[in-house]
C-alpha cells in the first residue's frame, strides 16, 4: 500500500499506475488464496478417503475374526480327522528325513488318507500292501493321485509307475493336480511312460495335422525352417524353447498346402518347472482338503485368515498353475514335453513315438509347401509396361514388344521437317522470282525462307537426338533383361540346391520318427 505522501507527489500518470501495481497484487493474493485452497481440499479428500477404506478393512477384518470362531467350532466337531492329518504330516516327515514311518491309525474314520499314506510307507519302505491302497480307493477317487504324488515326491516314484496310467486318464482338459504330476513324469521322476500311451493314444490321434502343424509354424518362420526345427526337435538335446524373432502362427484352419512364408504371432516361451515342488503341492493339497464333510468348512477357515492377516485386499481366484496359457490338454502337454531341455531323454523318445506319425505327415505336408513354391523371377518395367524375367530369360514376343514400345516413345514424325524444307525451297525461289522482277516483296519472302530453314534444320537436330536416345534407352532394357536373367538363374541354382537339400533332411526325419501302425494322424488333417 502506499502512503499519503507517495500519492501527494505522484503525477496524475504516477496515480494511474500506482492503482495498477496495486489491483495486479490483490489479483496475485487471490491467486494464491484459491490454490492452497484447493490443495487442502484435495488433501482433505485424500485423507477422508484413505480413513474410509481403513476402516472398511479393520470392519471386514473384524467380521472375518468373528466368522473364524464360529467356522473352528464347527470344525471342532472333525478333531480326530485333524488329528489323522497331523500324523500324515508327521510320517511325510519322517520319510522326507530317511526315518521310519508309523503306520497311520484311522481311528474308525470312513477317511481315505490314512490308508493312502499306509500304502506310501509300505511302497516307501519296500513292502507295498494292495489291501490298504484298496481300501483307501473305494473311499475316495483322490487315493491313487496321492500315493503317486507323495511317492514320486519322496523319491520313490518307480513304484508307483504303474498307478499313472489311471490318475493321468483325460478325455478333455488335464486338472491342475494332472498336470502337476505329468510335468513332473516328464522329467523321468516315474521313469518308463510307455503304460500311458494307452489311456492318451486316443486323444493324440484325435488332433489334426493341421493342429501339429500350427505348433511348429510358431516356432519357425517359413516352411523349410519348419523342417530344421523338427529335425532338431527329434534329437536327444531338442530345439531351442526360446524362439526369438517375429514369427507368426498360421491360423490353425490354413491349409498346410498355403504355408505362408512370413507370420504374424510371436510363439510363446516355454517355462521350466520343478517337479519335487510340484508333487508336494498336490499332496499337501489334498491332505488340507479334508475329509468331504470339513472340506468346505477348511476352505472358509483359510480364506477367513487370508483376510485377518491382509486387511484390504480382496480375495481373489485361485493362480493357475500356467499363467498366460491356454488350457492344458493332452496334446498341449505332449508338445511342451518335447520343448522342456528338462525332459529326460527316455521320456522324450516315448513321446516321440506317440505323434511320430503326425509329424512325419507335417514333415511331408512341408515339402509339398516348398516344391510347389513358385521359381525365382523379376519383371523390367519398360515404357509403362513390365516384361516378366524367368531363369529361362524373357519372352522374345514380349522383348520386342518392349522395344517396339520404345520406339514409339522416342520417334519423332518427319512430316514438320519435310514440310518445312519445302516451304523453304518455295521461298527461296519467290525470293528469287521477285528479285528479279525489281519489287519490294522480294525481302519479304526472303525472310521466310531463312525462317523455314532454321525451323527445318532444328527438327532434323531434334530427329537425330532422338534417335540416339532411342538406342541408348533400347540397350539399356535389352542389358537389364541380360542382367535380370542372370540374377534369376542364381536364384533359381540356389533354390534348386535348397530343395535338394530339404528333401534330403526330410527323408532322414522321417526316417527318424515312429510312425504308429493304424495311426489316424497321419490321415488327419
Amino acid at each position: 500500500m502506499t502512503d499519503d505522501w507517495q500519492w501527494f507527489w505522484a503525477g496524475e500518470g504516477g496515480r494511474d499506475r500506482i492503482l495498477r501495481d496495486e489491483v495486479e497484487g490483490l489479483h496475485a493474493q487471490l491467486s494464491s488464496a484459491s490454490s492452497q485452497t484447493h490443495r487442502l481440499s484435495s488433501q482433505l479428500a485424500s485423507l477422508s478417503g484413505s480413513i474410509e477404506t481403513r476402516l472398511t478393512a479393520l470392519s471386514a477384518a473384524f467380521d472375518a475374526y468373528v466368522e473364524l470362531g464360529d467356522v473352528r467350532e464347527e470344525l471342532a466337531a472333525f478333531e480326530e480327522s485333524a488329528r489323522v492329518r497331523r500324523s500324515v504330516m508327521t510320517a511325510v516327515d519322517a520319510l522326507a528325513g530317511g526315518r521310519p514311518a508309523t503306520a497311520i491309525d484311522p481311528g474308525g474314520l470312513d477317511y481315505w488318507l490314512p490308508y493312502a499314506m499306509n500304502a506310501v510307507i509300505g511302497l516307501v519302505g519296500g513292502q507295498p500292501d494292495p489291501a490298504v491302497l484298496d481300501q483307501a480307493r473305494a473311499l475316495s477317487p483322490e487315493a491313487d493321485t496321492f500315493v503317486v504324488a507323495a511317492c514320486g515326491a519322496l523319491g520313490r516314484g518307480a513304484v508307483v509307475a504303474h498307478l499313472l496310467p489311471g490318475v493321468l486318464v483325460s478325455d478333455t482338459e488335464l486338472t491342475e493336480h494332472q498336470q502337476r504330476i505329468w510335468r513332473a513324469a516328464a522329467t523321468g521322476v516315474f521313469g518308463d511312460l510307455d503304460g500311458l500311451a494307452t489311456v492318451w493314444q486316443q486323444a493324440l490321434e484325435a488332433e489334426p495335422v493341421v493342429g501339429w502343424a500350427s505348433w511348429v509354424d510358431g516356432y519357425a518362420p517359413a516352411p523349410a525352417d519348419g523342417i530344421g526345427w523338427l529335425c532338431a526337435l527329434v534329437t536327444p538335446d531338442g530345439p531351442s524353447v526360446s524362439p526369438t524373432g517375429t514369427a507368426p502362427r498360421r491360423a490353425v484352419d490354413t491349409p498346410l498346402g498355403q504355408l505362408l512364408p512370413e507370420r504374424s504371432a510371436v510363439a510363446l516361451p516355454v517355462t521350466e518347472v520343478a517337479p519335487d515342488g510340484e508333487l508336494r503341492a498336490v499332496a499337501t493339497d489334498l491332505i488340507g482338503r479334508g475329509m468331504p464333510a470339513e472340506t468346505p468348512l477348511l476352505q472358509r477357515s483359510r480364506e477367513l485368515r487370508a483376510r485377518i492377516e491382509r486387511p484390504g485386499e480382496s480375495p481373489g481366484p485361485a493362480a493357475s498353475s500356467t499363467p498366460g496359457e491356454q488350457p492344458a490338454t493332452v496334446v498341449s502337454e505332449v508338445r511342451r514335453a518335447l520343448l522342456l531341455p528338462s525332459t529326460s531323454p527316455a521320456v522324450r523318445a516315448t513321446l516321440l513315438s506317440w505323434v511320430g506319425g503326425a509329424l512325419a505327415a507335417v514333415t511331408k505336408r512341408l515339402m509339398i509347401t516348398v516344391t510347389r513354391a513358385q521359381p525365382a523371377q523379376e519383371t523390367v518395367r519398360v515404357a509403362g509396361a513390365e516384361v516378366v524375367v524367368t531363369p529361362r530369360g524373357a519372352e522374345p514376343a514380349e522383348v520386342e514388344a518392349g522395344v517396339a514400345r520404345l520406339h514409339a516413345l522416342h520417334h519423332v514424325p518427319p512430316a514438320l521437317s519435310v514440310g518445312l524444307t519445302a516451304a523453304a525451297g518455295v521461298a527461296v525461289l519467290l525470293t528469287l522470282v521477285l528479285a528479279v522482277v525489281g519489287t519490294d516483296w522480294a525481302w519479304l519472302f526472303g525472310v521466310v525462307a531463312v525462317g523455314c530453314a532454321i525451323g527445318a534444320g532444328r527438327q532434323l537436330q531434334r530427329r537425330r537426338a532422338a534417335g540416339r536416345d532411342e538406342g541408348a534407352a533400347e540397350h539399356r532394357f535389352r542389358q537389364q533383361v541380360r542382367e535380370a536373367t542372370e540374377r534369376v538363374g542364381r536364384a533359381e541354382e540356389q533354390r534348386s540346391a535348397e530343395l535338394v537339400r530339404l528333401t534330403g533332411e526330410a527323408a532322414a526325419l522321417t526316417a527318424q520318427l515312429p510312425a504308429p501302425a493304424g495311426s489316424r494322424t497321419q490321415a488327419g488333417g
